[in-house]
């Protein structure tokens, strides 16, 4: 399911409102805006008045000594669960997330499983069914990854039938590679595995009945990105592939799919070229089987500059609500 930015009742404290001249150069990029009609935050726009939590490295041309703190508040969107005395920055389209001196680990181990796929012998669309009908699995929605014929990640979503979920059902979109597939509710499947084919027919993949996934891991230790890059490290020599699956900050509400490709050094890397604000799968169909590996946040971890408050009281997801921000 979307993994969507949730309003919290949060007060987070430091300087956060920044007054600035409207003729001044300025970066959109990480600007978040006060409406003064609705009360909540917004996207700001370019020289716009009222920014908070402008990031200072993100002025362009301005004597930042020039800067003026003023007190107020004002009420912003949360980009993940906060604890208590947690350390702000700004994160996509201007929400608060957490800010870390130190990297996250998604994944402590991550473990290739190529050899429970296999890949099509052509560019190929997909077809899903069960074995047998099974009545509550009737109209499910299974998640198909790999990539299409630029090598790019890929995904397609593709639903059985919602009478018999025995009919062969069709994708529309053309893979070269696939490398996991999962139920979209998460829920496990009922008496029938549900079986992915190619267009010669040939089995690709099997999620199994009673299980949900097929070389889709949940990651283990924590989905939050906190708008950051992420590492990837896999065993020496290591030229295979892992594709991970999430909310980038620049498309903070579109799920997408980056294919990473390791490097075959001691040890095999490499690193999402987009910063990641959640991560909702690790995708090892393609990653040499029996493999092991790591997902982290970035190794060059955040900036004091970029540090804009401290949460002093804790936000969850449990609905809607306000952030307050107190300068």
């Amino acid at each position: 399911m979307p993994h969507n930015p949730t309003r919290f009742t949060v007060v987070v404290a430091d300087s956060l409102c920044i007054p600035y001249s409207a003729s001044a150069a300025l970066s959109q990029r990480y600007f978040n805006q006060l409406n003064t009609t609705s009360g909540l935050a917004e996207v700001a726009d370019v020289n716009s008045e009222g920014v908070v939590g402008v990031l200072l490295d993100d002025v362009v041309g301005i004597n930042q000594d020039a800067f003026e703190t003023t007190e107020g508040k004002s009420s912003i969107i949360l980009d993940c669960t906060l604890d208590e005395q947690d350390l702000v920055k700004v994160g996509s389209g201007g929400t608060a997330t957490k800010w870390t001196d130190s990297q996250t680990v998604n994944q402590t181990t991550i473990t290739g499983e190529a050899t429970a796929v296999t890949q099509p012998a052509t560019l190929s669309i997909m077809t899903v069914a069960q074995a047998a009908d099974v009545a509550a699995d009737r109209g499910r929605v299974v998640r198909v990854v790999g990539a299409g014929a630029t090598g790019l990640g890929i995904y397609e979503d593709i639903t059985l039938n919602a009478t018999a979920s025995d009919t062969d059902v069709d994708g529309a979109v053309q893979f070269t590679t696939v490398c996991g597939a999962y139920m979209l509710d998460g829920a496990v499947l009922g008496a029938q595995s549900v079986t992915i084919t190619d267009d010669d027919s040939a089995l690709l993949m099997t999620i199994a009945n009673a299980t949900s996934e097929l070389a889709a891991d949940i990651p283990a230790q924590s989905r939050e990105g906190y708008a950051n890059i992420l590492d990837l490290l896999g065993p020496n020599g290591d030229a295979t592939f892992v594709s991970v699956g999430g909310y980038k900050c620049a498309t903070p509400t579109t799920f997408t799919v980056e294919r990473l490709t390791l490097d075959a050094a001691s040890p095999s890397a490499d690193s999402t070229a987009a910063e990641y604000r959640y991560i909702d799968r690790i995708f090892l169909g393609e990653f040499t089987n029996g493999g092991s590996g790591s997902l982290k946040t970035d190794a060059t971890v955040d900036t004091s500059e970029r540090i804009q408050g401290r949460c002093i009281t804790p936000g969850v997801y449990l609905g809607t609500g306000a952030i307050q921000v107190l300068g």
